[in-house]
């Protein structure tokens, strides 16, 4: 959700369901948390640590983009899987093995750019928390 163009958020659960209950939607008590810190730091020395935590980034950045898609956003990850690493990493994935889908190995030119669509992701979305929105037209 945004407010002024900038992403409402919180470190904490409790301060972010109070802010957006107080707008008048309703929290799901469900909630995710995906432990990107990790999922960089593995990456950065050539471990993809869960393949199911960097496609739920992956996708969790593209839902972002797509979200706000406008010249405020650098485009994302549109151009990066030419060769199939979305693929080769869900191929990965426990749910793979339910569609007999054959196991794929990563190179370490595949970690690397993972690696470098994360840490876009990253800034993509962080460009838009407080509207900082200007952080990201600086860096196309």
């Amino acid at each position: 959700m945004t407010e002024n163009d900038a992403l409402l958020w919180s470190d904490r659960d409790k301060d972010l369901r109070g802010l957006l209950e107080s707008k008048g939607f309703v929290v799901e008590s469900e909630t995710s948390y995906f432990d990107v810190e990790s999922l960089l730091h593995g990456l950065r020395v050539g471990t993809v640590v869960s393949p199911e935590l960097a496609l739920n980034v992956w996708n969790l950045c593209t839902d972002f983009y797509n979200t706000f898609n406008d010249e405020a956003v650098p485009k994302f990850c549109a151009d990066d899987d030419l060769n199939g690493l979305y693929d080769r990493l869900f191929s990965l994935c426990d749910v793979a093995r339910a569609v007999d889908l054959d196991m794929s190995r990563l190179t370490a030119e595949d970690v690397n750019l993972l690696c470098d669509i994360v840490q876009r992701g990253v800034l993509m979305i962080c460009s838009h928390v407080n509207g900082r929105n200007e952080d990201a037209r600086s860096s196309k």
